[in-house]
């Protein structure tokens, strides 16, 4: 499989050649890219999907066309990786060297790449700047916007951790701590200060929650930082008025982090995608540490984690032609009970999240409730609305655990809508098809106690998810913008 880009055709006639010549790109002037590049960039291009690569040795078959990506993200500047996204028809992002100022060293090696292999989408610079570096990071993408108008500009920011003082540049005390920042910093003032000091195209972060042993550190840093960082990046973006996107975890390194399994990496992806990310890296695609969705080092063969990363970015390039446009309107979570006889044994709500409340009256929604018991039973739902007001949202199941298959921790959620939604639209993730549901009318539930409404009907649909696993669905119609574009073929 080849993957080929196909831009919507008359979307955007500015971006229509984003992929020009250094020489065609330079007849436009870094002056006139629009305010919202970024915005445009992303609704005039498939789903970003990418893995990091290192190797040379993983670009001498088609491994990483096969498992679904559309785009190279070429982290070290060997010329057999460039070499390879073009044998394989692949659009290529590239970091500018190393994490340096801007001199000859770094115009000479960017220069380079882009004349020499045709295809280049975008620049990231450095990698995880703390405050100090974001002003040298801007000099290089500010130089690399005035030579070549068309390309994506980004970086990619620190995770949320709970230590202001990395995020500012504070000196190192020892394993895990840093001086104090000399005023109150905190990790939504180091990403404002990334957008507006870098100005990057897109926002980029890299929350990795799946530690080694001892047990329980997954559900630790899932409920303190994992949902932070993507609600911090979603905030932030927001206000800057750009897209954002996310590395996922696919790796293992010994003492540091474990390979995720299936559910595991589906509810990384899942979860971004309710919160309104529109474009996914993983970390890796061949070797880093341990293995990525490659063995490692010497060794090409794949992981289980390539099989299941296969299935998993089919999916997401069929969603993607329609979240690239949407505008995320909310994110809620929504927790299940961890005992069937107590109501009032609730399960916990991760920082960075809101509780889903009846109350609150997100569109048309009336209730949602995680039928089931358990302290992992819950689910996550983002709010979206597209360039007409139509009103969409994306629903996850939460369960996933270490050597959990998606099959295995399944999530069963009923909606209750109000009266006038008696139709839903359903993009399918398996076939990219769009489907009208008709929401069967329902008694009105027990468990809400309106005694008013006891002989109502409403909408009532129950739906079951994969461990890990989303849906898309939109109010009233099936017709889901973006799916006129051609998509890859599968075979």
């Amino acid at each position: 499989m080849r993957p080929h880009r196909i831009t919507t055709i008359g979307l955007i006639s500015l971006l229509a050649v984003t992929l020009a010549t250094p020489a065609a790109a330079a007849t436009r002037h870094a002056d006139e890219r629009p305010i919202d590049f970024g915005k445009q960039w992303v609704r005039s291009h498939p789903f970003t999907l990418m893995g990091l690569t290192v190797q040379t040795m993983a670009m001498e078959d088609d491994k990483y066309a096969n498992v679904g990506f559309n785009t190279m993200l070429a982290w070290e500047g060997r010329d057999g990786i460039f070499a390879g996204a073009v044998r394989m028809g692949l659009p290529y992002h590239f970091r500018t060297h190393t994490n340096r100022t801007l001199d000859d060293v770094v115009k000479k090696y960017v220069r380079r790449m882009i004349e020499t292999y045709p295809g280049a989408e975008a620049i990231l610079t450095w990698d995880e700047p703390v405050r100090p570096e974001l002003v040298e990071g801007a000099k290089i993408l500010d130089w690399v916007r005035e030579q070549w108008p068309n390309l994506l500009c980004y970086s990619n920011a620190y995770p949320y951790d709970g230590m202001p003082g990395r995020f500012y540049g504070a000196k190192w005390t020892g394993p895990g701590t840093y001086e104090a920042p000399p005023h109150p910093y905190t990790y939504d003032d180091y990403l404002d200060d990334f957008a507006q000091i870098l100005r990057p195209d897109v926002l980029m972060v890299d929350p990795y929650p799946y530690e080694e042993p001892p047990e329980g550190t997954d559900t630790e840093y899932l409920q303190q930082n994992f949902f932070q960082c993507l609600a911090s990046a979603r905030g932030t973006a927001k206000r800057a008025g750009i897209p954002y996107w996310t590395f996922v975890q696919s790796f293992s390194y010994k003492g540091y982090r474990r390979r995720p399994s299936e559910s595991d990496l589906r509810m990384q992806v899942y979860a971004s995608l309710a919160y309104g990310f529109t474009g996914i890296a993983y970390f890796l695609f061949d070797h880093g540490y341990d293995a990525g969705l490659l063995k490692g080092k010497k060794e090409q063969a794949v992981t289980p984690l390539y099989h299941h990363a296969t299935k998993l970015n089919r999916e997401v390039a069929h969603l993607g032609r329609t979240l690239r446009f949407l505008t995320s309107t909310a994110v809620r979570h929504v927790p299940g009970r961890f005992d069937e006889i107590d109501p009032q044994a609730i399960n916990s709500t991760p920082a960075g999240l809101r509780v889903y409340a009846r109350q609150e009256t997100i569109g048309r929604l009336r209730d949602i409730r995680v039928e089931g018991t358990g302290r992992d039973y819950n689910a996550l739902i983002g709010f979206f609305r597209d360039d007409d007001d139509g009103e969409y949202f994306v629903l996850v199941n939460l369960r996933r655990g270490r050597d959990k298959r998606a099959d295995d921790v399944p999530l069963k959620v009923t909606l209750t809508f109000e009266q006038s939604a008696t139709k839903l639209g359903q993009l399918s993730r398996q076939t990219g098809e769009p489907e009208l549901i008709a929401v069967p009318l329902k008694p009105w539930p027990d468990h809400l106690h309106l005694p008013h409404a006891k002989d109502a009907v409403v909408p009532r649909l129950t739906i079951v998810l994969p461990g890990g696993t989303g849906e898309l669905f939109k109010l009233d119609d099936h017709e889901f913008p973006g799916l006129n574009e051609a998509m890859p073929n599968p075979e």
